[in-house]
């Protein structure tokens, strides 16, 4: 019951972390005649690596494989949204290096989620099989 109270908390603190980022994203390049400096980029680059922790620390908690589906799933989609507001801003005016690397950053952050859920669910379908290994 504890493990999926502490899930369950990592989930909802990971998400909300993620949309504070998103946040402070959004602000940042709201007035792009105004370039951001690298401190602030460096803000949400710490806000994100926060959520990817969370949110990978809450997939190596989850017992069933379904919840790690749906985790997938949900940052696949957001992983989506994010390479669509990547390719719509490339041909702008106001894409400049600085500008791609923040947008990369949240395009790598979900990569990274599916990539560490993955490798929980490669590695437990292993330990299912030889029997040696469980964590969950």
């Amino acid at each position: 019951m504890k493990k999926q109270h502490f899930m369950k908390v990592c989930m909802v603190i990971g998400f909300f972390v993620y949309f504070m980022a998103w946040i402070q994203k959004f602000i940042m390049t709201l007035d792009i005649p105004i370039s951001f400096s690298t401190g602030e980029a460096r803000a949400v680059y710490a806000t994100l690596f926060i959520s990817a922790g969370l949110l990978i620390c809450a997939a190596f908690v989850m017992e069933r494989k379904q919840s790690r589906y749906v985790l997938i799933a949900i940052v696949g989609a957001l992983l989506v949204l994010n390479c669509s507001t990547y390719k719509t801003g490339m041909n702008a005016e106001y894409f400049t290096p600085a500008y791609a690397q923040l947008i990369l950053s949240f395009i790598l952050h979900n990569l990274l989620v599916i990539a560490g859920t993955t490798t929980f669910l490669i590695q437990k379908r292993r330990a299912l099989k030889s029997d040696e290994f469980d964590y969950a």
